[in-house]
């Protein structure tokens, strides 16, 4: 019958075993954190395109509002990812700014709930929560 690995032969594989299981969890944080870092150079700029695009900041709210109902063609009091699309569009962050898959990204992000549409107030929290400077 085949002999037994050493104790000491067991005990070198487990530690190489550990540090590649250690290095591909940190490979996967970074990958994480370049994601989130992305996503929030994504937010930064939607919030600067809606602060120019609806004029001051005070009145945001209810530009983002009065944008948000034009843009719901169905009435349904959400937007879905074509609607969301043409906002990005008003706003100045069209296909000409933003790749197809960083407006979806957007898009994701906005929509909390997961539900494949986004209401007013999720993107209002994105959008304007952005715009809060912790003191």
């Amino acid at each position: 019958a085949g002999k037994l690995p050493s104790r000491k032969s067991r005990k070198v594989v487990a530690a190489a075993a550990a540090a590649a299981a250690a290095k591909q969890a940190q490979e996967m944080l970074a990958v994480r954190m370049d994601d989130v870092k992305k996503r929030r150079r994504l937010v930064d700029r939607l919030c600067r395109k809606m602060q120019a695009r609806f004029s001051k900041t005070q009145t945001l709210p209810m530009d983002l509002f009065k944008a948000f109902k034009r843009l719901d063609q169905n009435r349904s009091g959400l937007i879905d990812r074509q609607e969301f699309r043409a906002l990005c569009e008003e706003v100045g962050l069209g296909s000409a700014v933003l790749a197809d898959e960083e407006v979806d990204l957007l898009f994701d992000m906005c929509d909390e709930d997961k539900s494949g549409a986004v209401d007013y107030s999720e993107l209002l929290r994105v959008v304007v929560g952005s715009l809060v400077v912790p003191l």
